[in-house]
């Protein structure tokens, strides 16, 4: 009993004890802080301890003391090197360590910031960040050292409600970065001159410009220098979620404005709409976005994704990889690509109306889905291409060779394109427009200088069909040499053969410069059969033509046409000539036409367009040699 008793004045006195200890270290000293002229004087030591602390301007408020260990600032003003505001907040508390504070130093280890503002910036590209002093002065102390009062071994640092701007952190960054409503919880592991080491537990903002909401950022970031790392990054926006095992960018590397980005393991869902702030046109993309990137680097002089994938509900799956090596060298640039699969749904072209309004041809649609293969190889200035296209329409196969210069400008180009049949009817883009076509064309060309391209074009077009009617054996050659080109097209067809060669300077009929000349033979051709539609009589006819002409249209144009032989047979009448030439020619008192034949000889000079002289023609036989040629059959018409 005695000894139970003895206890009991023990406990009695342990308690007194802690509560004489507590009155000491925390309700006396919020007694004594409710004075006004103590408040003020120990606000003014606070703020000389900080000041001389961070070296530099600080202005505090008032001053508390809540519970053991924590500490209270309000209406904090600190102030970067240049004397502008860097950290400004209504409330600032701080953890105190107690072991320091026995010893007459008051360690603050944490720090919690209540509605506050933060600006970061960098005067200059070749200058530190204006908070770089800061990170200095939380670096570790050493317990030991006793030469200063106050001591800030922050190792927790916590945010609520608070705006962070930025400006300057990357050299190409035009508008400041502004977080809204920004709530982030850091643990800090290592701070000195050079950078830190820190857990970034949380993070949740509104970036004000673009209206990005993050509503979870967190991972293991280390920033030393200019190169930031990060590791087990997790990024939330309100309908999106990216997992990333590793990250590494340099932001200011070596002789280049853009920064080194090293990725590892990234994967997720992405929904494109969260993205709209950034880019307006994603708005109306509602479905996830599904990416995978197990390894992605981009330097200053290489680029590095060996396989990506992608999906987009039925509407796009894409597998490729990518390396890029070299980019400093531009043509030299080493490019190795390859495209496993590109598969369209027929949703991408209602999709593509969202995104493009008004921009869409509506003929794409009848392609259907779309499957696309690719392969690209080689330096910029010897790419080799191999690429297969498949739709509804149809499959294409194109491969070959290519390359770019030094301005990115295609410098040569030698491939084949080849189909065993498109159904072009249904992207027609106007009326005329053939149905079918199927087709093995080369083609070959080097670039010049300028706009020049010199080179040729042969292949055969095994069908084409064409208002009904399908041409079969048809054959293309060409071939262009420093703004000269020469050509022949032939067509071998039940219902004629046809022979063309054709040379000339400039795109034909492209400038009042351009030079276009022929020689034509047709042999047994059936133009009502060739030509449907056209209201063409029954008929066989065979021509033998050449000529030349200079010009862009046909009220300019001058030079000669001559016609060695024309049969045009009917059931019942045959039309014979030869031996017809016709010279048109500008002169100062006008336009020259003369026609010179063994039937007909005269000459036609005058201002006048020759476009309106057959319709002039037509009514003129009509009004004065009615038997020759009927009204109703005057609608003739020339453009």
């Amino acid at each position: 009993m005695r000894r139970y008793r003895k206890a009991v004045r023990h406990s009695k006195r342990v308690v007194v004890t802690l509560l004489v200890v507590a009155f000491v270290l925390v309700v006396l000293p919020n007694l004594l802080l409710k004075i006004p002229s103590v408040e003020r004087a120990v606000a003014r030591r606070v703020q000389t301890e900080l000041s001389q602390a961070l070296d530099t301007r600080v202005s505090i408020g008032r001053i508390g003391i809540d519970w053991l260990q924590q500490i209270e600032l309000n209406d904090v003003v600190i102030y970067d090197r240049a004397d502008m505001r860097m950290v400004a907040a209504k409330r600032l508390t701080g953890g105190v360590e107690l072991m320091p504070l026995f010893k007459g130093c008051v360690s603050i280890s944490s720090a919690r910031l209540f509605s506050g503002e933060l600006h970061v910036y960098r005067s200059r590209p070749d200058t530190a960040l204006n908070i770089q002093f800061a990170l200095d002065a939380l670096k570790k102390k050493d317990p030991e050292d006793k030469s200063e009062s106050l001591r800030l071994n922050i190792n927790t640092i916590l945010l609520r409600n608070c705006r962070l701007s930025a400006v300057g952190l990357l050299p190409a960054q035009s508008q400041p970065i502004e977080l809204q409503g920004l709530n982030t919880t850091v643990r800090l592991f290592e701070v000195d001159s050079t950078g830190l080491q820190a857990q970034l537990r949380h993070m949740a903002f509104v970036e004000k410009h673009t209206g990005l909401v993050v509503r979870e950022l967190r991972g293991d970031v280390r920033l030393q220098g200019d190169t930031l790392s990060v590791e087990q990054l997790r990024l939330q926006l309100p309908h999106s979620r990216l997992d990333l095992t590793s990250a590494r960018c340099v932001f200011s590397p070596a002789g280049t404005s853009l920064p080194t980005l090293i990725l590892t393991a990234l994967e997720g869902k992405m929904r494109p709409s969260d993205l709209s702030g950034l880019l307006p046109i994603l708005a109306t993309l509602e479905e996830d976005l599904e990416l995978s990137a197990p390894e992605v680097l981009v330097a200053a002089r290489e680029a590095f994704m060996p396989e990506m994938s992608i999906r987009y509900g039925e509407e796009l799956s894409l597998d490729f990889g990518l390396g890029l090596a070299d980019i400093d060298q531009r043509e030299d640039m080493q490019v190795r690509f390859r495209l496993d699969a590109l598969k369209l749904g027929e949703g991408i072209y209602a999709l593509a109306g969202d995104l493009f309004p008004g921009k869409r041809p509506d003929e794409l649609s009848y392609l259907g889905a779309v499957d696309v293969m690719a392969a690209v190889t080689g330096r910029l200035s010897d790419l080799r291409v191999k690429t297969r296209i498949e739709t509804d329409a149809g499959a294409i196969t194109v491969q070959g060779e290519m390359g770019l210069d030094s301005a990115w400008r295609f410098s040569h180009v030698d491939g084949q394109a080849t189909t065993n049949g498109l159904d072009l009817k249904p992207i027609a883009v106007s009326k005329d427009w053939p149905e079918h076509a199927a087709f093995d064309l080369r083609l070959s060309a080097r670039r010049e200088g300028g706009t020049l391209f010199s080179g040729n074009v042969d292949g055969r077009v095994s069908q084409l069909t064409y208002r009904g009617y399908t041409y079969e054996d048809l054959t293309i050659q060409g071939e262009a040499l420093r703004g000269r080109w020469f050509g022949d097209v032939t067509m071998n067809d039940p219902n004629g053969s046809i022979l063309l060669h054709s040379e000339g300077e400039g795109l034909p009929f492209g400038s009042a410069s351009s030079v276009i000349g022929w020689q034509l033979t047709a042999r047994d051709v059936r133009p009502d059969r060739l030509l449907p539609g056209y209201g063409l009589p029954e008929a066989e006819t065979s021509l033998v033509s050449s000529g030349q002409l200079v010009g862009s249209r046909l009220d300019n144009l001058s030079g000669t046409i001559s016609v060695d032989s024309l049969r045009w047979q009917t059931a019942d009448k045959a039309l014979l000539l030869h031996d017809l030439t016709v010279e048109a020619a500008q002169q100062e008192q006008g336009r020259t036409i003369s026609i010179q034949s063994p039937y007909l000889r005269g000459e036609l000079q005058g201002d006048f367009r020759p476009s309106a002289l057959p319709a002039t023609f037509v009514r003129f036989a009509s009004d004065y040699f009615p038997a020759l040629l009927q009204r109703r059959h005057a609608d003739f018409h020339a453009d």
